[in-house]
């Protein structure tokens, strides 16, 4: 009995990691270095659903990566293909009120058919300075509109704010 619960508590152990860290300047850029401060309660500015093969993510990461330059953004990128997981992360950020994400995620689990719980979803939020930032979001529409007509729908129906993790 004490060894099959010390084989537990130590694979329970090793299964425990640091996992990935965070990039060094993403919580200071996207969060002004505080989330609870900047984003918990708060709303995205825009909203909207990209309706894109995993084919055509690279396609998105550029237009967004050449949008963040033209906005002086920082761009942030965490894009995965591994057996288990499919997943697009990106963030143009400005430490001066800005965070806009996209974010979609493909889970396959053994010989399971592939689990997709969310649209690929792609957000502005505004959490200071709004006055510098009241063109972003239509800017962004525009853009992603021009190359994706059929694809892009902000009458989607899902809502989210940002919450603490521990609430």
């Amino acid at each position: 009995m004490r060894v099959s619960i010390l084989i537990s508590f130590l694979i329970f152990l090793c299964s425990c990691s640091e996992g990935r860290k965070t990039t060094e300047g993403y919580i200071d850029e996207c969060y002004g270095s505080d989330f609870s401060k900047n984003m918990i309660g708060r709303t995205p500015s825009y909203s909207a659903v990209l309706d894109l093969d995993v084919s055509e993510w690279d396609s998105l990461k550029l237009i967004l990566e050449s949008f963040a330059k033209e906005n002086e953004l920082r761009f942030f990128e965490d894009i995965r293909r591994t057996k288990g997981l499919n997943m697009f992360s990106v963030s143009l950020c400005s430490k001066n009120g800005l965070w806009i994400h996209a974010d979609k995620r493909i889970w396959t689990i053994g010989d399971s058919p592939e689990h997709i719980p969310l649209p690929l979803m792609i957000t502005v939020l505004v959490y200071k300075n709004e006055d510098r930032w009241v063109s972003i979001s239509d800017n962004l529409n525009t853009l992603l509109d021009a190359k994706w007509p059929n694809e892009l729908n902000t009458d989607h129906g899902y809502t989210s704010s940002y919450r603490d993790s521990l609430y």
